[in-house]
Protein backbone atom coordinates (compact mmCIF):
# COMPACT_ATOMS: atom_id res chain seq x y z
CA UNK A 1 0.00 0.00 0.00
CA UNK A 2 2.81 2.07 0.08
CA UNK A 3 4.40 1.89 -2.70
CA UNK A 4 7.05 -1.06 -1.82
CA UNK A 5 6.13 -4.53 -2.29
CA UNK A 6 8.22 -8.22 -2.23
CA UNK A 7 7.43 -8.22 -6.41
CA UNK A 8 9.02 -4.95 -7.09
CA UNK A 9 11.54 -4.09 -4.42
CA UNK A 10 14.89 -6.78 -5.74
CA UNK A 11 14.09 -5.27 -9.35
CA UNK A 12 15.60 -1.63 -8.05
CA UNK A 13 19.10 -4.20 -7.73
CA UNK A 14 22.06 -3.43 -9.79
CA UNK A 15 25.41 -5.22 -10.24
CA UNK A 16 26.84 -3.11 -7.45
CA UNK A 17 23.67 -2.58 -4.96
CA UNK A 18 21.13 -5.56 -4.00
CA UNK A 19 17.73 -4.47 -2.77
CA UNK A 20 16.17 -6.61 -0.54
CA UNK A 21 12.38 -6.61 0.62
CA UNK A 22 12.78 -6.69 4.31
CA UNK A 23 9.03 -7.93 5.67
CA UNK A 24 5.44 -6.67 5.39
CA UNK A 25 5.18 -7.55 8.92
CA UNK A 26 7.34 -4.92 10.47
CA UNK A 27 6.29 -1.34 10.49
CA UNK A 28 9.09 1.47 10.02
CA UNK A 29 9.98 1.82 13.37
CA UNK A 30 10.91 -1.97 13.66
CA UNK A 31 13.11 -1.57 10.54
CA UNK A 32 14.90 1.70 12.30
CA UNK A 33 14.96 -0.32 15.33
CA UNK A 34 16.73 -3.56 13.71
CA UNK A 35 19.20 -1.25 11.32
CA UNK A 36 20.20 0.49 14.63
CA UNK A 37 20.96 -3.31 16.68
CA UNK A 38 22.69 -4.93 13.77
CA UNK A 39 24.22 -1.94 11.41
CA UNK A 40 24.45 0.93 13.19
CA UNK A 41 27.21 2.51 11.06
CA UNK A 42 24.60 2.65 7.91
CA UNK A 43 22.82 5.38 10.07
CA UNK A 44 26.13 7.37 9.00
CA UNK A 45 25.56 7.99 5.43
CA UNK A 46 21.73 7.43 5.44
CA UNK A 47 19.86 9.39 2.76
CA UNK A 48 16.14 10.53 2.71
CA UNK A 49 16.20 13.41 0.50
CA UNK A 50 14.87 14.28 -2.75
CA UNK A 51 14.89 17.82 -2.38
CA UNK A 52 18.97 18.64 -2.44
CA UNK A 53 18.86 22.40 -1.93
CA UNK A 54 22.76 23.69 -1.99
CA UNK A 55 23.86 20.67 -2.69
CA UNK A 56 23.01 19.25 1.01
CA UNK A 57 22.41 15.38 1.36
CA UNK A 58 19.64 16.00 3.59
CA UNK A 59 18.10 19.36 3.75
CA UNK A 60 16.16 18.60 7.22
CA UNK A 61 13.21 20.75 6.55
CA UNK A 62 10.79 18.94 4.01
CA UNK A 63 8.14 16.29 5.21
CA UNK A 64 10.61 13.33 4.18
CA UNK A 65 13.57 14.69 6.13
CA UNK A 66 11.56 15.31 8.90
CA UNK A 67 9.50 11.67 9.25
CA UNK A 68 12.63 10.57 9.28
CA UNK A 69 14.10 12.30 11.92
CA UNK A 70 11.34 11.86 14.11
CA UNK A 71 11.68 7.82 13.32
CA UNK A 72 15.11 7.82 14.76
CA UNK A 73 14.85 10.14 17.53
CA UNK A 74 11.92 7.90 18.82
CA UNK A 75 14.37 4.42 17.88
CA UNK A 76 17.07 6.80 20.04
CA UNK A 77 19.42 6.90 17.03
CA UNK A 78 18.90 10.59 15.57
CA UNK A 79 22.34 11.06 16.91
CA UNK A 80 23.64 8.15 14.95
CA UNK A 81 22.92 9.46 11.28
CA UNK A 82 25.36 12.21 10.91
CA UNK A 83 24.21 13.30 7.56
CA UNK A 84 20.84 15.03 8.71
CA UNK A 85 20.78 17.63 11.58
CA UNK A 86 20.26 16.39 15.26
CA UNK A 87 17.23 18.49 15.71
CA UNK A 88 14.25 18.33 14.79
CA UNK A 89 12.69 21.88 14.14
CA UNK A 90 9.52 21.00 15.49
CA UNK A 91 8.26 24.49 14.61
CA UNK A 92 8.51 23.51 11.01
CA UNK A 93 7.12 20.04 11.97
CA UNK A 94 4.30 21.55 12.78
CA UNK A 95 3.57 23.24 9.60
CA UNK A 96 3.82 20.08 7.02
CA UNK A 97 1.22 20.18 4.73
CA UNK A 98 0.29 16.57 4.34
CA UNK A 99 -1.02 15.41 0.82
CA UNK A 100 -4.60 15.56 0.96
CA UNK A 101 -5.91 13.16 -2.21
CA UNK A 102 -7.32 9.93 -1.25
CA UNK A 103 -4.63 7.92 -2.91
CA UNK A 104 -1.79 9.57 -1.20
CA UNK A 105 -3.17 9.17 2.31
CA UNK A 106 -0.84 6.99 3.54
CA UNK A 107 1.45 9.83 4.69
CA UNK A 108 -1.15 10.29 7.35
CA UNK A 109 -0.36 6.63 8.31
CA UNK A 110 2.96 7.06 8.90
CA UNK A 111 2.92 9.90 10.74
CA UNK A 112 0.30 8.20 12.95
CA UNK A 113 2.51 5.65 13.38
CA UNK A 114 5.33 8.23 14.83
CA UNK A 115 2.58 9.83 17.05
CA UNK A 116 2.31 6.66 18.84
CA UNK A 117 5.42 5.91 19.22
CA UNK A 118 6.54 9.22 20.13
CA UNK A 119 3.96 8.98 22.97
CA UNK A 120 4.89 5.61 23.90
CA UNK A 121 8.64 6.89 24.37
CA UNK A 122 6.81 9.88 26.44
CA UNK A 123 8.60 12.30 23.76
CA UNK A 124 6.05 15.28 24.91
CA UNK A 125 7.86 17.72 22.64
CA UNK A 126 7.56 15.81 19.63
CA UNK A 127 4.09 13.73 20.46
CA UNK A 128 2.76 17.42 20.81
CA UNK A 129 4.06 18.43 17.47
CA UNK A 130 2.66 15.92 15.79
CA UNK A 131 -0.40 15.99 17.01
CA UNK A 132 -0.47 19.84 16.08
CA UNK A 133 0.69 18.97 12.52
CA UNK A 134 -2.39 15.86 11.87
CA UNK A 135 -4.99 18.24 13.55
CA UNK A 136 -4.10 21.08 10.85
CA UNK A 137 -3.71 18.74 8.53
CA UNK A 138 -7.11 16.69 8.76
CA UNK A 139 -9.16 19.89 9.28
CA UNK A 140 -6.99 21.24 5.88
CA UNK A 141 -8.46 17.68 4.33
CA UNK A 142 -11.50 18.35 5.46
CA UNK A 143 -12.35 22.12 4.12
CA UNK A 144 -10.66 20.70 0.86
CA UNK A 145 -13.27 17.76 0.65
CA UNK A 146 -16.69 20.37 1.66
CA UNK A 147 -15.13 22.85 -1.43
CA UNK A 148 -15.50 20.01 -3.80
CA UNK A 149 -18.50 18.98 -2.71
CA UNK A 150 -20.06 22.39 -2.99
CA UNK A 151 -18.31 23.22 -6.10
CA UNK A 152 -20.61 20.77 -7.88
CA UNK A 153 -23.97 22.61 -6.54
CA UNK A 154 -22.67 25.37 -8.45
CA UNK A 155 -22.99 27.13 -11.98
CA UNK A 156 -19.68 26.36 -14.19
CA UNK A 157 -17.80 29.72 -14.03
CA UNK A 158 -17.91 29.29 -10.46
CA UNK A 159 -17.19 25.75 -10.13
CA UNK A 160 -13.89 26.43 -11.65
CA UNK A 161 -12.74 29.29 -9.86
CA UNK A 162 -13.25 27.18 -6.62
CA UNK A 163 -11.45 23.83 -7.98
CA UNK A 164 -8.79 26.36 -9.38
CA UNK A 165 -8.76 27.95 -5.21
CA UNK A 166 -8.41 24.23 -3.72
CA UNK A 167 -5.90 23.13 -5.82
CA UNK A 168 -3.50 25.96 -4.72
CA UNK A 169 -0.87 24.10 -2.42
CA UNK A 170 -0.99 27.15 -0.28
CA UNK A 171 -4.86 27.97 -0.41
CA UNK A 172 -5.96 26.02 2.76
Amino acid sequence: PHASTPLLDPLWSSDEQVIVHFSSSVDRIQKIKTIFNHAPHLLEHLRVCWMHPNGEYNCGVCEKCLRTMAALEVCGCLSLAKSIPSEIPHSRLRQIKLPWEKEKAYSFDFWEELLESAIGQKNKPLASAIADMLSLNRRRRRVRRLCQQLATALPEPTRQRIKAYISLDRAL
